[in-house]
């Protein structure tokens, strides 16, 4: 019987020092994006949320996939098209955005 192994990710992204800059009124757009990137990076994205200063991002990927430079991709795209589509009041810089993950691994 052949197993093919994927990566669980939970994903939190921060604010710069927390800042409460992830407005309501564009939340659900935010979380549209982020869901867009994963997929388009060759993720399932699995749940998603966001607060006022953090959003978080569970996801599968494959082993194929190598992690840092997946969340960079996301963490980067995400914080281009927020400030390209949304035009937020505080401009998201992806340098100044935090991220911190937890994997886990699963036989599927």
């Amino acid at each position: 019987m052949s197993h093919a192994f994927h990566q669980l990710y939970f994903h939190a992204w921060a604010t710069h020092s927390r800042e409460p800059l992830i407005d309501r009124v564009w939340r659900p757009q935010l979380l549209e994006i982020i869901n867009e990137e994963v997929k388009t990076r060759g993720g399932w994205p699995i749940r998603h949320n966001a607060m006022p200063d953090h959003a978080h991002l569970l996801c599968r990927l494959p082993p194929t996939v190598l992690i840092t430079e997946f969340i960079g991709q996301v963490k980067g795209a995400t914080c281009f098209r927020i400030n390209k589509e949304i035009h937020p009041k505080s401009i998201f810089d992806g340098r100044k955005v935090t991220a911190s993950s937890l994997c886990a691994r699963m036989n599927s």
